[in-house]
C-alpha cells in the first residue's frame, strides 16, 4: 500500500507520545493539535514546499505552450496583470 508523504509522517509519530498524553487527560482532538500535528510539521513543511514547485512548474509549463486560443486562467491573469496601468496622480 503506497502512502502520500503526509500520511507517512503521521504514521511515523511514536505511539508512546499519543498514550502518554492520554494517561496525563488529554482528549483525542487536543491529542491531535498539540501533539501530533507540531511533531509533524517537517512533513507540513516539506509537502508544502512539493505542492508549490508543482503548481509554478505547471504555470511555466502553460506558459511556455499556450496560443492564444488555448490559454490557461494563469496565463490570461498574468498577461492582464501588466496591461492596464492605474494613474493614481490623477
Amino acid at each position: 500500500m503506497r502512502r502520500n508523504s503526509m500520511a507517512t509522517f503521521f504514521f511515523s509519530v511514536p505511539r508512546e507520545l499519543e498514550e502518554s498524553a492520554q494517561m496525563d487527560g488529554a482528549s483525542r482532538v487536543q491529542i491531535f493539535f498539540r501533539i501530533v500535528s507540531v511533531v509533524a510539521l517537517p512533513g507540513y513543511a516539506s509537502t508544502a514546499i512539493v505542492v508549490f514547485i508543482q503548481v509554478w512548474n505547471e504555470f511555466l509549463l502553460a506558459l511556455t505552450l499556450s496560443t492564444p486560443y488555448t490559454t490557461t486562467v494563469q496565463v490570461k491573469l498574468e498577461e492582464v496583470k501588466g496591461s492596464y496601468v492605474a494613474l493614481y496622480n490623477l
